[in-house]
């Protein structure tokens, strides 16, 4: 569920002058690896899913799991060569990595870590208490855990499949309550 308050995250810093979805990802990431990608791919194309950057799960990813405890540590760990802006045809697949490049985005346009600005611009004014990105080894009352039964011979839980805390691309957590709240926040409540 972080990927709409990544994408709201992102509206909001726009609004404010902060940011700007027309720009290329290399407006923000400044030594961004693919000179392809940073100079080609927008923020949009990012909101979208139609930067072509895909997924981070998959072996390398597997290999450096439990490293993984902040945004930046995900981009080094996971340096693998994205292509960026492959076909059109793309759009509607879901780019996990994308929306990591946008917690990042996040990072560098409003000077705050990832979790503090959404803490702070989004769960904060909305009044969500049950909301966050802790992580996983991190006790959190009556947090609930996935399931998946891909990876194991019956069903297990899905924490050994997912970073050790939720990221710009997903995994954290909330509540009924606190997504009501979001969902009839004023838009001028988060900013």
């Amino acid at each position: 569920m972080n990927k709409m308050f990544t994408a709201t995250a992102i509206l909001q810093l726009a609004a404010g002058g902060q940011s700007r979805v027309e720009c290329p990802l290399g407006k923000y990431l400044t030594d961004y690896p693919n000179k392809n990608v940073a100079s080609k791919v927008t923020i949009h194309h990012l909101l979208t899913h139609t930067g072509g950057t895909g997924d981070f799960f998959g072996p390398q990813f597997d290999a450096h799991r439990l490293e993984l405890r902040a945004l930046k540590d995900l981009r080094h760990a996971l340096r693998q060569t994205r292509p960026g802006l492959r076909a059109r045809a793309l759009a509607g697949n879901n780019s996990n990595y994308g929306f990591l490049l946008l917690g990042l985005v996040i990072e560098k346009a409003s000077g705050q870590d990832y979790y503090d600005h959404v803490r702070d611009h989004i769960y904060k004014p909305a009044g969500m208490t049950s909301s966050d990105s802790l992580p996983e080894d991190e006790v959190v009352p009556d947090r609930s855990f996935g399931y998946n039964e891909r990876r194991q011979p019956e069903v297990a839980p899905n924490t050994t499949a997912l970073p050790p805390r939720g990221t710009s691309a997903g995994g954290g957590y909330s509540t009924v309550e606190d997504l009501v709240r979001f969902a009839t926040a004023s838009p001028t409540t988060s900013f």
